[in-house]
């Protein structure tokens, strides 16, 4: 069997369990297992590149060269030239070009209809269209193909299969990003019971069905029934694997992170604890599975105003980093962002934009210039100008602003959550230098922005709709005054 792409991480918004296997016979004659051998290295070589975190430019190039050789080597509607497809169309994705992704996925799934027709398993079990849509904000068309899936699943491989469940999961978690909990909680307990028919009580599927439904209640704001679900969860896996194993710590890992949403963050600390005790029993001390804790240990520190601890915390993961992956890799860029944040929380504001500029400088040499971790760093630095009342402080936090603004639109398009947060801090930037008009129209482009993605109900576009009426009852008194 060969693996309808060979990329060993998951897809963007692809829930557990959801890997497209694809069985395939090898041809071609001795010329096209030629092809077959060299599109594997370079398949393999682009895999690594991602992985590894070298730029995408790199796998990029190797994940062409690979569909080259298949193209050659098979013809234009074979199994490995969708393989590429889909691997091209990762790189895009993972890089915030989600239009080039889709472009991607839509040539490999018209390959799985050649070759395997409309209402076969391995149609269905495209889920990546779905995903890019989900990541676009488009919830309604990532609702439509993940619906088709579940739908093809249900016919050819009945209800009461994993593939069936993964599909339900999928659409929970737009349903999730929709800000409807309710329909989130009914496509994931459904995902459940079918992995509970077919697996039993005590089974890592059943664990993991447990762990997303915590996390919705968790997101939701229902501690109780959050903790509860990690509960089931972290007594399965003690069953399954024992005290001391990762799946264990990273049922801990949840809970601290529910003590920490709570604000309790001596529990949560102890959480973490746990969970890296055990972890450093199982990896290195370099390991990104340790690294993570000691970013959430940092945090906890943040939050009890521990500023020296957390920054302790930070700088083992920056060594860490940098000896693993040198000084230009996300994970770094990461790491610089959130010390930045921490000398934020501090009042140390050119400290911190000194460690957000070097993480805008590293996003923009690994990534490009129109990625997403590129506006996250605009953003960022934009908060920091535009909390000064200088003129020139604010001419500065609009120009980044603008910068993260734009690059927002390029990927998701006008009617994203993100885009209206943009639109929000742009707001408070003219309200703090009293230019009321233009703030006011930027609350309410950001309220309909709201209304439209997540409902008028949704706390979002509450708090749009309030900023937006007491810009409009400064406006008021300010007319009146005159």
């Amino acid at each position: 069997a060969r693996e309808w792409g060979v990329l060993p991480a998951a897809r963007p918004g692809v829930a557990e369990g959801s890997c497209c296997v694809d069985t395939w016979e090898g041809g071609g004659g001795a010329d096209g297992a030629v092809f077959t051998n060299i599109g594997d290295m370079c398949e393999q070589a682009g895999v690594f590149f991602h992985e590894v975190g070298v730029q995408s430019q790199e796998a990029l190039r190797m994940h062409e060269a690979a569909l080259d050789s298949a193209i050659a080597g098979h013809g234009d509607n074979h199994t490995l030239v969708g393989v590429s497809y889909t691997n091209i169309g990762y790189v895009f994705s993972a890089e915030g070009k989600y239009d080039e992704a889709l472009f991607q996925y839509q040539k490999s799934l018209e390959i799985k209809i050649h070759v395997f027709g409309c209402e076969s398993s391995e149609v269905a079990m495209i889920y990546n269209i779905g995903a890019v849509y989900k990541e676009q904000g488009k919830y309604d068309n990532a609702l439509v193909e993940h619906q088709k899936s579940l739908k093809i699943k249900i016919r050819v491989l009945g209800y009461d299969h994993q593939e069936v469940a993964s599909s339900y999961c999928n659409i929970g978690m737009v349903y999730n990003s929709q800000g409807d909990h309710e329909n989130t909680l009914l496509q994931l307990q459904k995902g459940l019971e079918v992995k509970l028919w077919i697996f039993g009580c005590e089974h890592p599927k059943v664990a993991s069905a447990y762990n997303e439904i915590g996390s919705v209640h968790s997101f939701q704001g229902d501690y109780e029934n959050a903790l509860g679900q990690y509960k089931k969860s972290l007594e399965i896996s003690i069953k399954l694997y024992g005290q001391g194993h990762p799946q264990v710590a990273a049922v801990y890992n949840h809970v601290g992170n529910v003590y920490a949403q709570q604000g309790k963050h001596e529990e949560a600390l102890e959480e973490y604890q746990k969970s890296l005790e055990m972890r450093l029993r199982v990896f290195s001390c370099d390991s990104h599975n340790v690294v993570a804790l000691y970013t959430n240990i940092g945090n906890m520190h943040v939050e009890q105003r521990d500023f020296k601890n957390a920054l302790i915390q930070h700088q083992k993961c920056l060594k860490i980093f940098i000896q693993v992956y040198g000084c230009d890799h996300p994970k770094v860029a990461e790491v610089y962002h959130n010390m930045g944040t921490l000398y934020l929380r501090q009042g140390k504001n050119q400290e911190a934009l000194e460690q957000y500029q070097i993480s805008l400088d590293i996003r923009i040499r690994v990534f490009s210039c129109n990625s997403l971790p590129v506006a996250e760093s605009y953003h960022d630095i934009g908060t920091i100008y535009g909390a000064h009342d200088k003129y020139e402080r604010k001419e500065q936090a609009l120009e980044h602003y603008q910068k993260s603004l734009e690059i927002k639109i390029r990927v998701y398009g006008q009617d994203h959550p993100s885009v209206a947060n943009s639109k929000y801090y742009m707001g408070l930037v003219f309200v703090r230098h009293n230019e009321m008009v233009m703030a006011l129209d930027l609350f309410l482009k950001c309220q309909q922005i709201y209304s439209k993605v997540h409902g008028p109900g949704h706390s979002e576009t509450v708090k749009a709709a309030d900023a937006a009426l007491r810009t409009r009852q400064c406006l008021e008194e300010s007319v009146l005054e005159r």
